[in-house]
């Protein structure tokens, strides 16, 4: 018999924020989101004689709220240190429970209105448990590491100059 396991996953985020403190040469705020997980993860055993096949797939897409804070700090007219963490530790009626918490350090380099290029570190955890009659589980994953982006930030104030 031959054993095949896979492990597809991606993470799209979405959020809103709100600037707290704004200055000339920095902001401060708070924001709302959600980390929205696609996974398809499953492992299969097959028998090479008969051409049986037996497996299991976990496919899922589920979206993850969280509320974070978040930090922009002008260095020049064309370089800012960006800052970001978000945090959800919840509950639900003993059978759902999970965490998830997101950070991300980078250098921006505005290249021409709008476009922006940033390089950093970036870090992405959740652990699921689940406890059911149909289903008990627990999903943990954790990926973190350097990063490159590229980012068109719309209005012109997304960027305050002095």
């Amino acid at each position: 018999s031959t054993v095949k396991a896979f492990f597809n996953a991606g993470a799209w985020r979405l959020s809103y924020g709100f600037a707290l403190l704004a200055k000339p040469s920095y902001e401060i705020g708070l924001r709302i989101g959600a980390h929205v997980l696609v996974n398809d993860i499953g492992i299969k055993v097959y028998t090479e004689n008969v051409g049986y096949s037996r497996g299991h797939d976990f496919n899922f897409t589920r979206p993850l709220p969280d509320a974070g804070l978040w930090a922009g700090f002008e260095l020049t007219k064309d370089f800012a240190l960006n800052l970001e963490a978000d945090y959800l530790d919840a509950s639900v009626s003993n059978t759902l429970d999970g965490k998830i918490f997101s950070y991300n350090a980078a250098l921006t380099w505005r290249i021409a209105q709008p476009l922006q290029i940033a390089v950093g570190y970036k870090g992405l955890y959740f652990d699921i448990n689940r406890q059911n009659t149909n289903l008990n589980g627990h999903f943990k994953w954790n990926t973190y590491g350097p990063q490159i982006t590229a980012t068109l930030a719309f209005p012109t104030k997304a960027w305050k100059t002095r």
